[in-house]
């Protein structure tokens, strides 16, 4: 369902029983205002008014001396009206019932109207509209927009692509040719690690399903199982609660015990380096830290530990604020200090922001509780993407089904 209506732009700041602090004679752009399945946008009409001209009760021309087309306007934007319906409806009857996106919508309005032509987009034109928002939203789940630079480099990386091996990448040009030529230049020629070049990939996907879902597109291709995104496991270390109280004791410089701090933050919260300032005492309540996250909107609540009481307190309730890379930087040089400290084989030098989220993670698992409660602490979704954090090793994992048998023999001796 649709709803759609005709309003002056910014006319909800115009007040008539504020006339004389207003300027009623502006000349303001009629805006057509449309809602459905939770998207919004505004479309404008071609036509303008006066305040003073406009009716607010029924949102069209008045009729009056001083508006003598006020007849033909209205029709015209009646007109408007019921073809942005039509074209709502012609779009989900040829989209399996699937909503268009706001601008999706507006250029197939503006071209039913003829206020547009219909121009034929090739790949990368829509690659940059999608970078730009002028498609798809890409930070409709991010206000940093955070997945923003990964689809800009991608872009960059198939023009590169076209003009070193001179050839044409379009949307009738993507097969499984295609595929493996450029699998091949980004792990051989650009020497890309597996998960980066499956990221590439992943986003040349993305773009091509939207393309698919604006009518752009008719090459699925790229939906063949031989169109595969790139992967590989990872070594990722994590801090059991010994090394994070020994990294807590690390005596370090003013700069370095900054991220330190941060990182301990993320550590004894579960969040991920994008909500690492929203840990501050107005996001707790009752000794739980509340918040909703930036990356999925998920809200999630975690009790707060002694370690984030006396950091917020260090720091007067404001954690100071670090770019990303300079923490993973200083994080290496934290790690090798570390190493010096900690005996055993684990390599701290591979410590990065999301370390701290992968020990809560699993030092959580450690302290018997389950998935499922640790999950609405971190946020995760799916017990799937969970248990990618959980980096327990064998020992510990065996000390954990003794403890566990341990509670079942008591249990039964209870009873």
């Amino acid at each position: 369902m649709i709803k759609t209506n005709f309003y002056l732009k910014d006319s909800q700041g115009w007040n008539p029983q504020k006339k004389k602090k207003q300027k009623t004679h502006n000349i303001t752009p009629v805006v057509l205002h449309v809602h459905y399945q939770n998207q919004r946008g505004r479309i404008y009409s071609g036509y303008s008014s006066k305040p003073s001209n406009w009716n607010f009760e029924n949102q069209r021309y008045k009729t009056t001396k001083a508006v003598p087309n006020a007849i033909r306007l209205n029709e015209r934007l009646n007109h408007i009206r019921s073809t942005a319906e039509a074209v709502y409806l012609d779009y989900l009857r040829a989209n399996d019932n699937k909503a268009p996106a706001p601008a999706v919508f507006k250029e197939k309005l503006q071209i039913a109207l003829n206020m547009k032509a219909e121009t034929d987009l090739d790949l990368f034109s829509f690659f940059q509209q999608v970078i730009d928002h002028k498609i798809y939203d890409l930070g409709e789940r991010s206000k940093r927009n955070s997945d923003v630079p990964t689809f800009e480099v991608t872009l960059q990386c198939l023009k590169e692509y076209a003009s070193t091996k001179r050839v044409r990448v379009d949307f009738d040009t993507i097969d499984l040719d295609f595929y493996h030529n450029w699998k091949k230049y980004l792990l051989d020629d650009l020497g890309l690690k597996k998960n980066t070049a499956g990221t590439r990939i992943k986003r040349l996907k993305s773009v091509l399903a939207r393309a698919t879902a604006a009518g752009i597109n008719k090459n699925l291709m790229y939906t063949d199982p031989g169109f595969k995104v790139l992967a590989e496991e990872v070594e990722n270390i994590y801090l059991n609660e010994k090394e994070l109280e020994a990294l807590t004791d690390l005596p370090l410089n003013e700069h370095l015990s900054v991220i330190r701090d941060l990182f301990l933050c993320l550590a004894w919260t579960g969040q991920r380096e994008g909500d690492l300032y929203q840990i501050r005492p107005g996001n707790i309540h009752n000794g739980t830290l509340q918040i909703k996250q930036t990356k999925t909107g998920t809200r999630t609540s975690v009790p707060v530990h002694q370690e984030v009481e006396r950091i917020l307190h260090k720091y007067n309730g404001v954690l100071p604020q670090r770019a990303q890379q300079y923490i993973n930087r200083a994080l290496k040089t934290i790690g090798a200090e570390l190493q010096k400290k900690v005996k055993g084989d684990k390599d701290f030098s591979l410590m990065a922001s999301h370390t701290g989220r992968r020990s809560f993670a699993t030092n959580m698992i450690l302290r018997g509780y389950t998935a499922l409660e640790v999950m609405s602490a971190t946020g995760h979704k799916t017990e799937r993407e969970f248990y990618k954090y959980l980096k327990m090793s064998p020992t510990e994992m065996g000390s954990k089904m003794r403890m566990a048998f341990k509670n079942e023999v008591t249990l039964r001796k209870v009873n």
